[in-house]
Order: C-alpha cells, then structure tokens, then sequence
C-alpha cells in the first residue's frame, strides 16, 4: 500500500502547483477537477468509483499531456487497488510515456508498474522497469524514490527465491531512505530486510527486525506496515516455538483485520497465518473455519488453491472424516497437475515476452546505430562543404588580390606612359622651338643688323614666325569644352593650322548631340586627331589629308587618312602610336592604325 499511498501524495501535490497554472483550456481544466476527485475517493478506498471518475476525465481529448499522465497515474493506482492488475499495467505503461519530464512521478511510477509486471508473474520485465526507474533517480539524486525502487526490488528477488541479493536490495533501500530523512520508506525497508530473515529461515534475526518495525508502526498508526510485517512475523514466532508471541501477534492481526475491508488481500493473510497456527495446535476445526473462510475471498488469497485444498483434507483427516480427506487430496493433487502445466505455459510466455524485448532492443540499437552512421556522414559532408568554402573564399580572395595587384601595376604603367609621353611631347616642343622660332629670330635679328631686307619682307617673317607660336601654343593649351563641343574646337584648331602650302585637309562632320558627349571623351579625342595630324605635316608627305568625325547618339567615330607615303609598319609601337592606342584605352575606345603606300588611316571607335 506505501507505494500507492506515495504516488497519491505525489500527485495531490502536483494538482496543488500545477492547478494555479492552468489556462483556460477548459478540456483540461475539467480533466484537472477528474483527477483531484479520483485522487480523494482512492485515499477513502473507493477504488471503483475513483475508477469511474478518472475515465471521464481522460474522456478530454484537449486535456494537457501532463494532465493526461496524471489521470493514467491514478488510473493505474486505482486499478492496483482493485485488484486488476492487467488494467493496472496497461495504465501504468501510458502514464509512463506522458511523464518522463516529471522525475519524481515518472520514478514512483516506475516502481507501481514494476508491481503490476511481478503480480502478473513477468519478473524479468518488472525487473528492468525498477532499474530504469534507479538509473533515473541516481542521475537526479532522488534518494526517496531509491529507497522506494530498491524495496520493491528486494521482494521480487525474495520471490524469485534469491533472498540474499533482496537482502542486500533491502540494505541499500534503508541506506537512501535514511538518507533521504523518510522514516517510512526506512522502516518498509527494515520489515523487506527482516522478511528476508525469514525466507532464509533465520527467524530469531527476522522476529527481532519485524517486532521493531511493528512497534514503530503501531507508534505512527502505519496500518500498511503492520500489514506488510505481521503474517511474517507469526510465522517467524511459530517457528521459534514463541507461543506467546504468536497468541499477541496473532490478536494484534485479527484486530487490524477488523479495521480494513474484508476482502483485503492483507486480511487473507492475517487468516492464512490463522489457519497454520490452528492446525500447528491441533484445532482442526478451527483451522477449518478458518479455511474456509479464506476460500471465501479467494480473489485476494496469496496461497495457491491446491495448497488450501490439501489443509482442507488435513483438517478433516484429524476430525477423522478420512473419506473427504481422500477425495480433497485427490482434487488438490488435480488442481496441482494443473498448477505445474500453468506454471509451464507462463513460463514460456514469459520468455517469449524476453524474446520479443530482446528483438525490440536489437531494433532500438540497430536504429540507434543508424542514426550514429547518418550523424557521422551528415558531419563528414558538414566538413567537406566547410573546407570547400574556405577553399572558395581563400581563391576567391587571392584572385581579388591579384586583380588588385595588376590593376595597382596597370596604373603604374599608365603614369610611367603619361610620364614618358609629357617627356616626349616636352622634347618635341623644345626642338621645335629651337629649330623653328629661335632660328627664325636668329635670322631675322641678323637681317635687321645688316638692313639689307626691306620692311615688308621683315613684317612677313614676323607674322610667320607668330602663326608658328600660335601653333604650338594650341597644341599645349588643353581645350575647354565648357563654351565650345568637340566639333567646334576640332574645326578652329584645323581653320588655324600651319601647314605647307601644297597640302589641303578637309574636315566632315556627321551626326547631331555632340555637346551629349562627355568633357573625358572629348578632350581625348582631341588629343588624338591632334597627334594625328601633326604626324602627317611631319612626315607623311601628303597632298591631301581628311578629318572625319562621325556621331549618332550612343557611338562616336573619327578617321584620319592621306594619300601620303605611308609609315614604316615598326612604328605601331612608336612613341606618337602608343601615346594615341593609350589615349583611346582610357576611355574604352578601340584603336586601330593602318599605313601602306596608299597613305595612312587612323580610326577611334566609342
């Protein structure tokens, strides 16, 4: 009974926290008023209509899965209770699947599942439910619920017939227990350990042990504890031949009997131990009384039938009625028959129930085996994607790196060219000068010395000496396009233009928008027909040269061409050529440059 009276207390005291948690989901709320119903009418011992009240409760399909677990905590109780120990495992099982996240719940219904397993006779599968139910307590150091599944541990190895393992279950539970500070569970551990004595037949042990706990039993009013002890305890003192005791006891047991419903199995007991003190002595017709009576509740009996037949035939063979006991002995020889072959079938039940767990944790392993090599792979891939991106970005990184550097370089080149090309323009000029206007002054400030050359002769070399200045100082003063567009200032700079008397340059224009074009664009183009065409008064010989520019709105063109003798094909890489290719490089242009005999054509493209 303290197993069941703990998850009861274990539950009101869940209700009384969660109950001021509760939303207002009315399913659930409904569900919550069931199981505080349940929980009192279980505490009275109305198990049946506990039982009644709790399956309205699970009725509420909305309820809460904690709520849920709960109501299948009581249901199993109540069942438990009654006696119906299938419906007891059936909810036990439920209960346990919706309340793992409640430790001290999920541990006492461990143990109450654990009992239902062993009273249906599958000790194996009672066996591993209370060691799941420790390894769970150990992990969350819930020593009252140790102390609570190492005492039902210690009766199922006394029933299973291995008394000194339950003893030493028996131990431990009294260890936790006191740990744990609860004089209960400590005590059910000293009755579980004196029990023990008993199975092994050292009763002196066992009568000292059960007699303390039935003392401190009857100090706390602890009926389920005098219930659990009493039937061992008269059995320990009929062996040790302590009629005295067996009288007390046995008083003491009929007493509590009176106190509890009839049809208790401890009551069952009390008489069981009735009826083997009575035929000890000798009454045997008291004994027979007695056992008749106890095959009145047979439901509730812990002794097998046969075994109550064959003190029924006992009984009657000491009152001298031999033909009855005859024919008692014979039916309970029968029913032992019987027993044997059940026994047998239940065995065998229970190892294929063994076997279809074994198969069941194979499955569980195999999966988890599953899941550990697509864990592993899922890593692996995880891994190779990472070291993939790093790989990416580091190329990434690099190519952003280099294309950095030979842009850096590409812009070095640009200014050693633009450097290279002021030089170069800077010597052409000087040389210009010199050879043109200082030797033109030279000799003009020698013909004045001499006054042998007349006024007008002198005005003229003067005026041609300043069309020459004009000349060079257009072709270093950089155009502005802010008042004037390309057209126009290609046009004056061609109408001012020095060049040989036998030499006539035409210019075209096609097209409209040239003040769209931008001032970049402009000015290289400018510089380019400039480059152009002084290249051909230098040294193309020509009689005719054309400028020609050509604009539609997204693409401009210029040509330059004479009929000129032609450059050598080595100067494409000349210094004039290079400076026009980079020119039209920088504003994206494509330049291209032809010569043969024919003369020599230039075009730009944007």
């Amino acid at each position: 009974m303290r197993n069941f009276i703990l998850m009861m207390m274990l539950l009101a005291a869940v209700a009384c926290t969660d109950n001021n948690n509760r939303t207002d989901n009315n399913d659930d709320m409904e569900a919550y008023r069931c199981l505080e119903e349940a929980n009192v009418l279980n505490e009275k011992e109305k198990h049946d209509s506990a039982r009644t009240v709790l399956a309205r409760g699970l009725g509420y399909e909305n309820a809460a899965d904690s709520t849920k677990g709960m109501l299948n905590a009581e249901m199993s109780a109540a069942c438990s209770l009654s006696g119906d120990m299938d419906e007891a495992l059936k909810y036990g099982r439920k209960a346990m699947a919706l309340c793992r996240d409640n430790v001290e719940l999920y541990v006492i219904l461990c143990g109450n599942t654990g009992i239902a397993y062993r009273r249906l006779g599958m000790n194996d599968s009672a066996a591993t439910c209370y060691k799941e139910g420790v390894e769970v307590a150990q992990r969350s150091g819930y020593d009252e619920g140790l102390a609570y599944l190492y005492n039902n541990l210690a009766v199922l190895y006394y029933e299973m017939e291995r008394y000194d393992e339950g003893v030493e279950y028996s131990l431990k539970a009294k260890t936790c227990a006191k740990k744990a500070d609860d004089e209960v569970e400590y005590l059910s551990a000293m009755a579980n350990e004196g029990i023990g004595y008993a199975k092994k037949d050292d009763n002196r042990r066992a009568a000292e042990l059960l007699k303390a706990v039935f003392g401190k039993a009857e100090s706390m009013e602890s009926t389920p504890l005098k219930l659990k002890v009493i039937n061992y305890l008269l059995s320990a003192c009929r062996k040790l031949g302590d009629d005295t005791s067996v009288d007390f006891y046995l008083a003491k047991g009929e007493q509590i009997a009176r106190e509890v419903p009839a049809t208790s199995i401890a009551v069952a007991g009390i008489m069981e131990s009735k009826m083997n003190t009575l035929l000890e002595r000798g009454n045997y017709r008291a004994a027979l009384s007695t056992a008749e009576e106890l095959e009145a509740i047979k439901q509730f009996q812990s002794m097998p039938p046969y075994k109550l037949l064959m003190v029924k035939a006992r009984c009657h063979a000491g009152l001298g009625s031999h033909e009855e006991a005859y024919r008692l002995e014979c039916e309970a020889v029968a029913m032992q028959d019987s027993v044997r072959n059940g026994e047998v079938e239940k065995q065998l039940s229970e190892y294929s129930v063994r076997f279809k767990t074994q198969e069941k944790e194979l499955e569980i392993s195999r999966l988890q085996q599953e899941k550990s090599t697509e864990r592993a792979r899922m890593l692996a891939i995880v891994a190779a994607l990472t070291v993939v991106t790093a790989v990416l970005i580091i190329v990434l990184l690099w190519a952003r790196l280099r294309r950095k550097a030979r842009q850096q370089q590409m812009e070095i080149d640009m200014a050693r060219k633009y450097i290279d090309g002021m030089e170069t323009e800077r010597a052409r000029l000087a040389r210009e000068l010199h050879d043109g206007a200082c030797n033109d002054l030279l000799a003009l400030g020698m013909d004045m010395r001499s006054g042998n050359t007349g006024m007008d002769e002198l005005v003229k070399r003067v005026q041609t000496m300043r069309t020459s200045l004009r000349r060079i100082s257009h072709e270093l003063m950089p155009p502005s396009f802010v008042y004037a567009s390309i057209d126009e200032i290609a046009a004056d700079y061609l109408t001012h233009l020095v060049k040989p008397d036998n030499m006539n340059i035409d210019y075209s224009l096609k097209g409209e928008s040239w003040g769209n074009i931008p001032d970049k664009v402009s000015y290289q183009l400018y510089r380019i027909m400039q480059e152009a065409v002084s290249n051909i008064i230098r040294h193309s010989s020509c009689t005719h040269a054309e400028v020609a520019m050509t604009c539609d709105g997204t693409h401009i063109s210029l040509s330059v061409t004479d009929n000129g003798n032609g450059g050598n094909v080595n100067e494409i890489n000349g210094k004039g050529i290079s400076s026009m290719r980079d020119r039209a490089n920088s504003i994206g242009a494509q330049f291209e440059w032809t010569s043969g005999c024919a003369g020599t054509c230039i075009k730009v493209c944007f």
